[in-house]
């Protein structure tokens, strides 16, 4: 192996090492709200993670709802100015 896979390699190990226990930190506070909701798939990894990516895709959803919701009530607001002025 060339310096500059060691290097390398030796880089890669101290950035693993220094993110670990942020992922660690992350999935186990994922998993104690998981756990408070009743672990609906399960007490492993894999239905803790279908789980968050259900949450996400969710609050993806509701997010979209919102902005639908708010540029319906931006165009009825718009649309109330326009008969205000048209009838008077």
């Amino acid at each position: 192996m060339s310096e500059l896979e060691e290097d390398i390699l030796a880089t890669l190990r101290c950035i693993v090492n220094a993110i670990l226990p942020v992922l660690q930190q992350a999935y186990s506070a994922c998993y104690l709200v998981y756990r408070d909701t009743g672990m609906p798939y399960g007490d492993t990894f894999d239905g803790c993670m279908q789980w968050v990516r259900e949450m996400l895709q969710r609050d993806g959803n509701e997010q979209e709802i919102e902005r639908i919701r708010q540029l319906y009530e931006a165009i009825r607001g718009i649309q109330k100015v326009e008969e205000e002025v048209t009838h008077g």
